[in-house]
C-alpha cells in the first residue's frame, strides 16, 4: 500500500464542507445536492451564426492593457490581502455576515493548507506507487493510474462540485435581489415619472 498520510478520515458529509453554515446555507446546501443527478446533456447548435471581432492583445493601447489585465503590482496586492483575510478568519474577526463572505478563503487557512497539501500528497503517493508495482511486473495500464488517483481525489471533486453548486444558487438569488431591488427602488420610480412626454409615449408603445 503506498505511503499515504491518513491524519484525518475522509468523509462524504456535506458538514465538512460548510461546517459552520447557518441553517439557510444548509438549506442551499441540501439542495444543491438535490441538483447533482442531472440528466444527460447535449450540444446544440442555432442556425443563425453571430461574428464578432476579437481585437488582438498587441493592438491593445496601454490604458486598454491596464483595464483589461492585472499588473504584478496588483496580483501582488491581492495575494498579500488574502493572506491577512485569512489570518483575520483563523482570529475569529472576520466573520460570515450578510454584507461580508468568506468565500475563497478556505484553502488559505492554515488548516486548509494543510488539508490541501495532504489532498496533493495522498495522491501523488498512490500514483507513484502505481507506477512503481507497473514498472516491477513490466506492465503499461493508464487505466490502473486514473483509479487509483481517482480514489484519492474524488472527495476533493465532490467537494468542489458542491461548493460550485452552492454558489451558482448564491449567485442566482443575488441577482433576483438586485434586479428586485432596481425596480423597486424609489430612484427608478422617478426616472420613469419624470420621463419627457415623447419618451414616455414610445415607452408605452413598446
Amino acid at each position: 500500500m503506498a505511503p499515504l498520510i491518513d491524519d484525518t478520515p475522509v468523509s462524504y458529509d456535506i458538514n465538512m464542507i460548510q461546517s459552520t453554515a447557518d441553517s439557510a446555507n444548509d438549506q442551499i446546501m441540501i439542495d444543491a445536492t438535490k441538483t447533482l443527478s442531472v440528466p444527460h446533456r447535449h450540444v446544440s447548435f442555432c442556425e443563425s451564426i453571430t461574428e464578432s471581432e476579437v481585437l488582438n492583445r498587441h493592438d491593445y493601447t496601454d490604458q486598454e492593457l491596464r483595464a483589461t489585465w492585472y499588473s504584478r503590482t496588483e496580483l501582488r496586492r491581492i495575494k498579500e490581502q488574502v493572506r491577512d483575510e485569512a489570518k483575520l478568519l483563523e482570529a475569529g474577526i472576520l466573520t460570515e455576515s450578510v454584507d461580508v463572505s468568506t468565500r475563497g478563503l478556505e484553502s488559505k487557512t492554515r488548516e486548509g493548507l494543510r488539508r490541501k497539501r495532504e489532498n496533493r500528497m495522498n495522491a501523488n503517493s498512490a500514483i507513484f506507487f502505481e507506477l512503481e508495482g507497473q514498472e516491477e511486473n513490466g506492465v503499461v495500464d493508464d487505466e490502473a493510474i486514473a483509479d487509483v488517483y481517482y480514489a484519492y481525489s474524488e472527495h476533493c471533486q465532490v467537494t468542489a462540485h458542491m461548493l460550485g453548486m452552492r454558489d451558482s444558487i448564491l449567485a442566482k438569488e443575488a441577482l433576483e435581489h438586485i434586479k428586485t431591488d432596481f425596480i423597486a427602488a424609489p430612484y427608478f420610480c422617478r426616472a420613469i415619472i419624470n420621463l419627457p412626454r415623447s419618451e414616455s409615449f414610445v415607452s408605452s408603445a413598446a
